[in-house]
């Protein structure tokens, strides 16, 4: 799934940022095991795979601890965190080249939205 979505929060970096912004992605993820899960489906084998484009975001939710530049996050961002260490999500790095979400959230120069619209398979009618 895909969403944007307007933070409650203000952060200090572009990594928290990132961090409070998978919140949701996690909780939607696992709430669509459970579904599936009580609908009978063949359940999903964890851990379920989200995408970030921030480098620092993916290493800071592997690591163990707190470091000085998120003490600041509140507990209920620790969500993320706490999924990625008991191995329910796996948060990996998305190509900022190959992702299809800045297409929604930044200015494009034209090479660039055309390779954009090619993510999304539309094409041009003429």
């Amino acid at each position: 799934m895909w969403s944007t979505k307007k933070q409650t929060v203000v952060a200090s970096s572009t990594t928290a940022a990132e961090w409070c912004a998978l919140d949701q992605p996690a909780k939607d993820a696992k709430w669509l095991a459970k579904i599936a899960a009580q609908l009978g489906l063949p359940r999903y084998q964890d851990p379920i795979t989200i995408f970030t484009d921030n480098i620092n975001t993916q290493l800071l939710l592997a690591k163990k601890g707190c470091k000085n530049s998120t003490r600041w996050l509140e507990i209920r961002w620790f969500f993320v965190k706490n999924a990625v260490a008991r191995g329910h999500i796996d948060v990996r790095r998305a190509d900022t080249k190959r992702n299809p979400a800045d297409g929604f959230t930044k200015a494009l120069d034209p090479i660039a939205f055309k390779r954009f619209l090619e993510m999304l398979g539309m094409k041009a009618i003429k």
